[in-house]
């Protein structure tokens, strides 16, 4: 029961893909047995319950939902008829692998996880202990949506014309009982930070949407709170350290291909700042080449800057730095904005010249760099005095 993307070449020569091809397969038909063992009252479209299961990769180590979309995944888990059954080898049910997920229960009022095959569909109930908090921060974004929901739509009683202000008031107030949040401003920070999510979630009910009822992609303040969301987004990037990079899952796809097709790879994390940046700036690197190459060494932080140093985790008691942290000493003193625009000549509002000459000679060498063997500024440059 494997989330695939695209069908593959039944002639293609490759191993690995024939043996991904042979256990989907089998996967396949360990899904209609499971199916047939757990038989009920179906539908044109066969529903079970999924109990006891965990979202994992190839290497069986536990990812989250969200995770089916950027990568194929597998599902373990206990399948049971739909409806609870006093039969109790039914109720045993067997292990099952696969697939895409999707939320209901906005009618309800009450988030319904589920996750499809192109056989049947599964409502996700509880899963295994290893997958609690996986699915507790999942399960707490599908109930965000179904609150939403209630908060905007008319035939539930909603206002869609509330202000945002008002909606995460409403939200914070509806889901202060959870365990999940310390308080309303804890559960307002995750609707924000959620905001793309919810929108996504909501506008795809717009076709099933009641008459009475706006679309939800048409709502202002839903468009607010992906605004507000957008900002939250820069400010936590602005946050990162170094090991909410490396967790980055591109990252971590990125090596593993480039070792799978034979490159030798490096990557580290370097700050900008160490290397005459005025600002700070992590930035992640991936060095790779053919075996008989030979890779660089990491260029030597030059400029004192206070951050430190930006250490890889690779296991619970290993870390490694490609560079050392300039904080305590360095070549060169640090970088600062006066440096970089400190020397732009000022000028007020509706000025006529075109060009103006610097006013005294360059204090760092970043100015002499950029002033190079120029001695004047066209207006594009001028800093202006506000």
């Amino acid at each position: 029961m494997k989330n695939t993307k695209s069908k593959q070449n039944l002639a293609d020569p490759n191993p690995k893909k024939e043996a991904m091809n042979r256990l989907n397969e089998k996967k396949r038909n360990e899904e209609i047995l499971a199916l047939r063992l757990t038989s009920g009252q179906d539908d044109d479209r066969l529903n079970r319950r999924l109990t006891d299961f965990v979202l994992h990769d190839t290497n069986g180590v536990p990812q989250p939902l969200e995770m089916l979309e950027v990568d194929d995944m597998f599902i373990s888990g206990l399948v049971l008829p739909l409806e609870e059954s006093t039969d109790k080898k039914k109720e045993n049910g067997i292990r099952r692998e696969g697939l895409s997920w999707d939320i209901s229960g906005y009618e309800d009022k009450y988030p319904v996880i589920w996750l499809s095959t192109d056989i049947a569909d599964y409502d996700c109930q509880k899963p295994a202990t290893s997958y609690k908090k996986y699915n507790d921060h999942f399960f707490e974004k599908a109930r965000v949506c179904v609150e939403l929901y209630k908060k905007l739509s008319k035939s539930s009683g909603g206002d869609p014309e509330c202000s945002l202000d008002e909606l995460l008031a409403g939200i914070a107030f509806s889901m202060s009982g959870s365990k999940c949040f310390s308080g309303s401003a804890s559960v307002k920070d995750f609707v924000i930070s959620q905001g793309e999510f919810i929108y996504k979630q909501l506008i795809g009910l717009d076709m099933s949407s009641k008459k009475s009822d706006r679309t939800f992609a048409h709502i202002p303040v839903l468009t607010a709170l992906g605004e507000e969301s957008l900002k939250h987004e820069n400010y936590v990037q602005a946050k990162l350290t170094s090991a909410d990079i490396l967790s980055n899952r591109g990252i971590t796809t990125t090596v593993e291909s480039l070792l799978e097709m034979g490159y030798q790879v490096q990557f580290g994390i370097l700050e900008a700042g160490a290397y005459g940046v005025s600002q700070s700036r992590k930035r992640a690197f991936i060095w790779a080449s053919s075996p008989e190459q030979i890779l660089p060494e990491w260029p030597e932080p030059m400029h004192v800057f206070a951050a430190p140093e930006l250490k890889i985790t690779l296991s619970e008691n290993l870390q490694y730095a490609v560079v050392q942290s300039t904080a305590t000493g360095a070549p060169f003193r640090a970088i600062t904005a006066r440096d970089t625009i400190g020397d732009l000549p000022s000028v007020g509002n509706g000025p006529s010249r075109t060009n103006l000459e610097y006013q005294h000679d360059p204090i760092s060498w970043f100015q002499k760099q950029i002033r190079g063997k120029y001695g004047r500024l066209d207006r594009s440059y001028f800093k202006r005095n506000e």
